[in-house]
C-alpha cells in the first residue's frame, strides 16, 4: 500500500515539474517574441533598439504581462488613457460626452496621444471622450467596466458630466475568440455564461494567467470555432445586449438625453447576424458601410494595429454618421 502511495505522489510530482518547465519555456518562448516585436517597431520609428534586460524578464515572469515603453504613450496606473485636456476646449464643452470601449485598437497600440481614436474625435466634435480601450480584451472586460467602474447615482453621473450621448464599442472578430480564452494581460475580474445561460460574476485564479491555461483554452475555442460557430456568434450577441442594457439603464434620463450604444465594426464579420443588435436598438456601423477599406497597408502598423492616418479617415466619417 506505502508502495502505490509513493509511485503515485512521484508520478503527481513529476507531472507538477513537467507543467513548470513547460510553462517556463512557454512564458520565455512569449517574452522573446515580444522583445523582437518591440525591437522591429523601434528599428521602424527610428529608435534605438533594446537587448535582454534581466530585470525586466524577471518582472515578466511574475507578471506574465508585457509593458509599454515607449515614453511618449502615457498611460494611467489603471493602464486606461488618461483623459486629457485638448487645445480646442477653451471653454467646457456643452456637448455630451462620448465613452469608447474596446480592445487594443480603441485604447490606441502604439500611438502617441494626438494620433489617437479619442484624441481626434474630441478634437473633431469638441466634446470630452473617455477611452476605457484595454489591450488584449473582450466585451466580458467592457460589460465589467461599465458595471464595476460605474457604480455610482445618476445625480453623481450628471454633476461629473458623464451624461454620455455615445457609448462606442470598436469591434474586431478576434473579440469572439477572446470570449473563450482569458489571456494573460486580463488580471481583473470578467463575466462568464453559467449553467441558466445567465452571466455570473467572477474572479482569476492564478491557472487561468499562466500559458498552459492559455494553450488549453486555445485548443477549446479552435474546436467551437470549426464546429459550432453559432455558440461562438451567440455568446458574442449575449455580452453586446448586456452592454446595451447596461448602458440604457444607467446611461439614460428621460427621452430626450438617452445614450446610445454603437458597435463600429472595424473589420467585416459577416458570420454574426448583426440585424438581431439591431433589434435591440443598438447601432451597427460597418467600416465598409462608410466607403473605408481599412485592410489597406497604408492604415496598419507594423503589428497590424490601426495606424494615425486609419483614424484620421475613420473619425471624419464616423462623425458625419452619427451628427456630431
Amino acid at each position: 500500500m506505502k508502495r502505490i502511495v509513493k509511485i503515485i505522489t512521484v508520478n503527481i510530482l513529476l507531472i507538477l515539474f513537467s507543467c513548470i518547465i513547460i510553462e517556463f519555456g512557454m512564458c520565455t518562448k512569449e517574452y522573446f517574441r515580444g522583445l523582437k516585436e518591440q525591437n522591429e517597431r523601434n528599428i521602424s520609428l527610428n529608435k534605438p533598439q533594446e537587448t535582454f534586460n534581466l530585470n525586466e524578464y524577471l518582472k515578466f515572469l511574475k507578471y506574465t504581462s508585457a509593458e509599454i515603453s515607449n515614453p511618449s504613450i502615457i498611460i494611467t496606473k489603471d493602464y486606461f488613457r488618461p483623459i486629457p485636456t485638448y487645445p480646442k476646449l477653451h471653454t467646457p464643452p456643452h456637448k455630451n460626452p462620448i465613452l469608447l470601449l474596446g480592445c487594443s485598437f480603441t485604447f490606441g497600440e502604439g500611438l502617441e496621444e494626438k494620433e489617437l481614436f479619442s484624441t481626434q474625435l474630441a478634437n473633431k466634435t469638441d466634446r470630452l471622450v473617455y477611452n476605457l480601450g484595454l489591450g488584449g480584451r473582450s466585451p466580458r472586460t467592457s460589460l465589467y467596466l461599465l458595471r464595476e467602474n460605474f457604480k455610482i447615482t445618476k445625480n453623481e453621473i450628471l454633476k461629473n458630466n458623464l451624461t454620455f450621448e455615445y457609448v462606442i464599442y470598436t469591434y474586431i472578430p478576434d473579440h469572439k475568440r477572446r470570449l473563450y480564452v482569458n489571456l494573460v494581460t486580463n488580471s481583473i475580474p470578467y463575466y462568464k455564461i453559467n449553467k441558466n445561460n445567465k452571466l455570473e460574476f467572477i474572479n482569476y485564479f492564478f491557472l487561468r494567467k499562466t500559458y498552459l491555461y492559455k494553450s488549453f483554452t486555445e485548443l477549446l475555442f479552435a474546436y467551437k470555432d470549426k464546429h459550432n460557430i453559432e455558440e461562438v456568434n451567440n455568446l458574442f450577441t449575449i455580452y453586446m445586449k448586456e452592454i446595451n442594457d447596461e448602458i440604457k439603464s444607467k446611461f439614460s434620463y428621460g427621452n430626450n438625453n438617452k445614450a446610445k450604444f454603437v458597435i463600429f465594426v472595424y473589420e467585416i464579420d459577416d458570420s454574426i447576424n448583426w440585424d438581431v443588435l439591431k433589434k435591440e436598438g443598438i447601432i451597427i456601423i460597418q467600416a465598409s458601410d462608410l466607403g473605408l477599406n481599412l485592410d489597406d497597408e497604408k492604415y496598419r502598423l507594423k503589428d497590424g494595429h490601426p495606424n494615425a492616418k486609419a483614424w484620421e479617415v475613420i473619425v471624419p466619417a464616423l462623425a458625419k454618421e452619427l451628427n456630431l
